[in-house]
């Protein structure tokens, strides 16, 4: 009788969480929304933005380790924390905690304790420690580890679905060696570790920007409240609580989003370093051809140009560079004119002699003459297909925040038949049959009222 009632007991304890003593101190904000006071990380990495913490990962070769923003505040122990964040991208970001540094590898490297923001609805908000012992329990299990580190799934339940590009607010609560993770007030995963060699009892707060696919972290609020010391409830392997099944330690297939880890080499780069200012673009011929005559290019300063003398009446002066492409990704800065004008917009396109005027097209636009304003992936169909000529597909737009005057990122995937675009990490994707066949020549193309371009890479994917 009295094993049953302390099995009881220990289901209770799990299912209930930590709902004993959290009331020990008040919700405390971490971030000021003007800087990263008392925050340390990678400042080419991380910083405020619009009131916002922002991290960016421009893609594969960016970083060689997975970078972490910790907070200088001091070592957590047993608290609640309360984070609305997002990720923009397929990669994913992670909130760590009772963590340790690892200078031996790296500078703003951490191992400890995760709560998962991952875009595969099984590693939402899941139990999991960074360079450490790995997954404990998915989304949707609550799991305990023996004093061996073996894993034990307690109970189960629907994994919580979320949208990690949209905001959410994740909870940790931490009591003793009982985790909590939740998401919009759900619980994802509970973790009671048991494991006395392996596991923490304080430690460092942090976030995490992950190496990779290109992504971007955007965090607009942190509260921290500290909670009373809790028990440590024991998990005795050879006298399991009732209804606790061993498993196996879970295994990832999406190590950063839900998409593949791209193998890539830079295959083109042109930074127009070599143009001497106000010097006429058309004239270096040998790796761009001005393709349409409606205004010229020109070099303002070392590393840019600019599209001028564009007639009212005209069409943004095309250039395309002169190399044949295939699966590639195309990335580029790009800047809209503060002047109100006609048709403010940037875009990448790629021409193909089989299809009408493009293939494929990414657009950035705050005009709303032509394409709708936003980011917009648009694919034209073949010339002699009367039907397709109906059915134009156009991908978005979403949201994203084109500023007249400040520099934008803009990155095209071309891989197989897919296609995606974003925006200072804001995507837009979709599938396109002629990106079966080889891509073809690049172009690059402002609106009526002209705009800047520098820092013009391909990268050609390697399978």
């Amino acid at each position: 009788m009295k094993i049953r009632i302390m099995k009881a007991m220990f289901i209770a304890l799990v299912l209930v969480g930590a709902a004993i003593g959290i009331n020990a101190g008040e919700f405390k904000p971490l971030f000021n929304e003007k800087n990263l006071q008392g925050w340390d990380g990678d400042s080419s990495l991380w910083k405020v933005e619009n009131g916002l913490i922002v991290g960016i990962c421009d893609g594969p070769t960016a970083m060689k380790h997975n970078s972490f923003l910790i907070w200088r505040g001091g070592e957590l122990k047993d608290f609640e924390l309360k984070v609305t964040m997002r990720v923009i991208g397929d990669n994913n970001s992670g909130i760590q905690y009772r963590s340790r540094e690892l200078l031996d590898v790296g500078r703003w490297v951490i191992s400890g304790y995760q709560c998962d923001v991952h875009p595969a609805q099984e590693h939402t908000g899941m139990t999991y420690e960074e360079k450490g012992r790995g997954i404990f329990g998915l989304n949707g299990n609550n799991v305990a580890l023996d004093e061996n580190a073996q894993r034990w799934r307690l109970s189960k339940h629907e994994p919580v679905n979320v949208d990690v590009s949209e905001w959410n607010e994740y909870t940790v609560i931490v009591k003793g060696n009982h985790l909590i993770h939740k998401v919009n007030d759900q619980v994802t995963s509970e973790l009671i570790d048991g494991h006395v060699k392996g596991r923490s009892m304080e430690g460092l707060l942090a976030f995490q920007l992950h190496r990779g696919n290109r992504n971007r972290v955007e965090i607009k609020e942190v509260k921290l409240k500290e909670l009373i010391r809790g028990k440590l409830v024991e998990f005795n392997s050879a006298n399991p609580p009732e209804g606790a099944e061993r498993i196996d330690r879970p295994r990832t297939t999406n190590p950063q989003g839900t998409g593949p880890v791209l193998k890539t080499r830079l295959i083109l780069e042109d930074d127009f370093s070599d143009i001497p200012p106000d010097r006429k673009f058309r004239d270096f011929k040998d790796r761009w051809r001005q393709r349409i005559s409606f205004g010229e290019w020109t070099s303002p300063q070392k590393g840019t140009v600019k599209a001028v003398n564009v007639p009212a009446h005209g069409h943004g002066p095309v250039i395309t560079y002169q190399a044949p492409l295939e699966d590639v990704i195309i990335e580029c800065e790009f800047k809209l004119p503060v002047k109100e004008g006609p048709d403010r917009h940037f875009r990448i396109f790629l021409d193909h002699p089989d299809y009408k005027g493009h293939t494929i097209a990414a657009w950035a636009n705050l005009s709303t003459t032509f394409q709708p304003k936003g980011l917009t992936l648009l694919h034209n169909p073949k010339t002699n297909d009367k039907k397709a000529k109906a059915q134009e597909v156009r991908f978005g737009p979403e949201e994203v925040n084109l500023q007249p005057g400040k520099w934008h990122k803009m990155r095209l995937e071309l891989i197989d038949d897919s296609a995606r675009v974003s925006v200072d990490g804001v995507v837009v994707k979709g599938t396109h049959l002629p990106l079966k066949t080889t891509k073809n020549k690049v172009a690059l193309n402002p609106g009526k009222a002209g705009g800047e371009l520098r820092g013009f890479k391909v990268w050609k994917v390697e399978k």
